[in-house]
């Protein structure tokens, strides 16, 4: 069922979920920021262009309205020269004239004052040209003095049409730097706020892709946010699932397959071991030279299935671990390896900061035993194995003196069965470092490592108060 659950999800192809969420908010960030601003500013352009047109009308009308009031006062002082002497002359002819032009001045009075502010004056002016009809002396020596008396006036009214012309400019300008000062922050702040909640979400994303990427498949995966990320956390709650089961079913496979194998291995050692005592019979060279062959595939074989076991139980976690002291595992190691370390005259130094007396026994032990073993099939002469103390943490580093590590080799160095170029002429499995990696990995430490020139440093990490995972 497995098999045809994951080929079909292979068949099947996944909506881009998070990328169509991600895609939304930047849009949904984009529309926020841009249209206040951009509203912003086209009120503030058409309003200054509206504002600077109005600037030139109002230049240009009083341009105008200066312009007809000069003439017509000086049409109007010309008017009552030409009254003064008629007056003298006493000429029909000169009469019709003054007359004509004076109403065409008149016209042009009013047409004029129908343009300016209405005040008492101008409403006066406007009552006694409507009830002129032919001026004398009087009249149009008292509108030439209250033309030369409003000069100056109407020049104040002109100068403060254009003047509050410019200050309404001026508001305007001063309104859009407020209405920037007041959304640039609040469009910062949504930016901020836009930036957080994308970040958690891929945050959330890392931590679940670390979780599959790790195997750590006994911790539940869930998104929260959108409707499309929770989605995507479905799928990869589903996948997480789906390899949790995968892994289950290769441990038990492992273990049986071990287990069986075990049986005829054991039955061929005895073989072997009986043919060798040579209770049924002598051998000769030839056969004891097979003896020999068969006995030590027998060896590797068993050693294999003893490592694949190991790697399948450093893989599990354990709720409860067992205490122990670091002389203890040093009294361990040593006779474990004795006559290994005998055979090759291999001399290890011990280094203890301090007593050591509540290490995690099982990934401890685990780890150090086939860290160690990888140091005595590479080094030369010597190992030292320091053990360090934090508050925190537990540090023990292995150093060697053989030839170190290909730096090209780092990625794919703890994965199981994978050997470096050093070690293909020098039997093993593989498995050594990725067991002591996933040790480390289940009591929530680490294993790093690093050239010393010469040899290797291996070095574990263990939280004081570690978590399995």
């Amino acid at each position: 069922m497995l098999h045809a659950s994951s080929e079909l999800r292979s068949h099947t192809p996944l909506n881009p979920f998070f990328s169509q969420a991600l895609w939304k908010q930047a849009l949904m960030a984009l529309m926020l920021a841009l249209v206040p601003l951009l509203l912003l500013t086209l009120w503030f352009i058409q309003s200054v262009a509206y504002q600077q047109h109005r600037v030139q009308d109002i230049y240009t009308n009083n341009h105008k309205v200066k312009s007809e009031f000069n003439e017509l006062k000086n049409a109007f002082q010309a008017l009552q020269k030409a009254q003064q002497n008629n007056q003298l002359l006493q000429s029909e002819q000169l009469k019709i004239s003054i007359n004509k032009s004076w109403q065409v001045q008149k016209n042009g009075l009013i047409s004029l004052l129908t343009r300016l502010e209405k005040d008492a004056s101008v409403a006066n002016w406007q009552h006694l040209l409507q009830h002129t009809q032919t001026p004398d002396s009087n009249t149009l020596s008292a509108l030439v003095n209250a033309l030369t008396r409003q000069s100056q006036p109407l020049q104040q009214t002109l100068d403060k049409q254009l003047t509050d012309a410019l200050l309404q400019q001026s508001l305007i300008r001063q309104r859009f730097l407020i209405g920037l000062s007041i959304l640039l922050p609040v469009l910062v702040g949504m930016s901020i706020w836009l930036i957080r909640r994308i970040s958690r979400q891929l945050f959330q994303l890392e931590r679940a892709i670390e979780i599959i990427g790790e195997d750590r498949f006994t911790t539940p995966i869930q998104l929260a946010g959108s409707r499309e990320f929770s989605q995507l956390g479905e799928r990869l709650e589903q996948l997480r699932q789906e390899l949790a089961a995968s892994k289950h079913q290769k441990e038990t496979f492992l273990r049986h397959v071990s287990h069986e194998l075990k049986t005829p291995l054991a039955s061929i050692k005895e073989g072997t071991d009986l043919l060798n005592t040579e209770h049924l019979g002598q051998l000769n060279d030839k056969q004891r030279r097979v003896t020999d062959i068969l006995h030590a595939s027998v060896a590797k074989l068993t050693q294999l299935i003893e490592d694949l076991l190991t790697f399948s139980a450093a893989s599990h976690p354990h709720s409860q671990q067992a205490r122990c002291s670091a002389r203890a595992i040093k009294a361990q190691l040593e006779d474990h390896f004795a006559q290994r370390l005998q055979t090759r005259d291999i001399r290890i130094h011990w280094h203890f900061e301090q007593q050591l007396t509540d290490l995690p026994e099982l990934p401890v032990k685990l780890a150090l035993t086939h860290l160690l073993s990888n140091a005595i099939q590479y080094t030369h002469s010597q190992i030292r194995i320091d053990f360090l103390a934090t508050p925190s943490h537990w540090q023990i580093s292995i150093r060697d003196d053989g030839p170190g590590l290909d730096p090209q080799e780092a990625n794919h160095l703890f994965k199981p069965f994978v050997r470096g170029r050093h070690s293909k002429k020098i039997a093993g499995s593989g498995l050594g470092l990725a067991i002591a990696h996933e040790c480390m990995s289940q009591y929530g430490g680490q294993l790093q490592w690093q050239n010393t020139r010469p040899g290797c440093e291996f070095t574990l990490t263990l939280p004081k108060h570690g978590e399995n995972r």
